[in-house]
């Protein structure tokens, strides 16, 4: 049976209650508050407001068949049945990038406002920038761009990120890369970590090998394999059960800056568009001009 997508093109209201047995793809902007309910995948060709509450489970069995050709798979499969190299009913297939067909997971291409909670049993992708306070649980991986403060995410596979705010609490059962963790935030990662930067107070641990740009003050940063580290500021602990290579220690402040751009809300509504000031023409009288004495300068 083939994966049904019903394809809308609408805003959902702030406060509005939507549901669908199937999956979703909405041209349009979720608004405050609303609460979205998917039986299958959620696509959102918008923004997300304040405080909207999205859910996508189910909507296919774990099941995977194939007649003639050949697929090359890697990682768990959901819903998906390939005849003769061609997608009959899709799915994705957990843990990896690659996606088969239909829709799975909740991707989100514009702005996700504050205190937005995300949850699914597959992946979740959001691909333009997030506010504050953000909420994100998936079985599968996650994958944002830069958020606010406060973010909080427990990814059963990998996870990638842009700027990410101070106060940030990330678990996730795979990998974990990211350009930047502000101050205080916690990451926790069953896989390897790479992160360009880390910010004051913050914590990383890895069951794999870590390699960090900078590594601010009175960071730690713990692996179960090797450690490579570009800066660390004085304060810093780097333990490594692996190697551990520090190319510099240093207490300047230049070396340790973080991104500044998104400490507020990613998100807010267009303003309403202000009427057009009609043009006022002057007429200006023309200076004669003077004789010239002597130099001129």
């Amino acid at each position: 049976m083939a994966d049904d997508i019903l394809k809308m093109t609408r805003d959902i209201a702030p406060g509005e209650t939507f549901s669908s047995k199937g999956s979703v793809e909405l041209t349009g902007n979720i608004g405050a508050g609303a609460i979205v309910d998917i039986k299958g995948g959620l696509l959102v060709r918008g923004n997300v407001d304040d405080g909207a509450y999205l859910t996508a489970k189910g909507g296919s069995t774990n099941s995977f068949s194939i007649s003639g050709g050949s697929v090359r798979i890697s990682g768990n499969v959901t819903g998906v049945t390939i005849i003769n190299g061609r997608v009959i009913s899709g799915g994705d297939i957990i843990g990896s990038s690659a996606q088969i067909g239909g829709l799975s997971g909740i991707t989100i291409e514009g702005k996700t406002g504050n205190n937005v909670k995300i949850n699914t049993d597959s992946s979740v992708n959001l691909e333009g920038a997030a506010g504050n306070t953000v909420s994100i649980t998936s079985e599968g991986s996650t994958t944002v761009s830069d958020t606010g403060t406060g973010l909080t995410v427990t990814a059963g596979g990998s996870f990638r990120g842009g700027n990410l705010g101070a106060g940030a609490k990330i678990t996730c059962d795979g990998s974990f890369k990211a350009q930047e963790i502000g101050a205080d935030s916690v990451v926790k990662a069953d896989g390897s970590a790479n992160i360009e930067r880390v910010g004051p107070n913050a914590r990383v641990t890895a069951d794999g090998s870590a390699k960090i740009g900078s590594v601010g003050e009175n960071a730690r940063i713990s692996a179960d394999g090797s450690a490579q580290i570009e800066v660390a500021h004085t304060s810093a602990t780097i333990t490594a059960d692996g190697s551990k290579k520090i190319r510099r220690v240093s207490s300047l402040p230049d070396d340790f800056k973080l991104q500044a751009k998104f400490t507020t809300a990613a998100f807010k509504t267009p303003a309403a568009p202000q009427p057009a000031v009609p043009s006022q023409e002057t007429t200006e009288t023309p200076t004669p001009n003077k004789p010239k004495r002597g130099f001129e300068l």
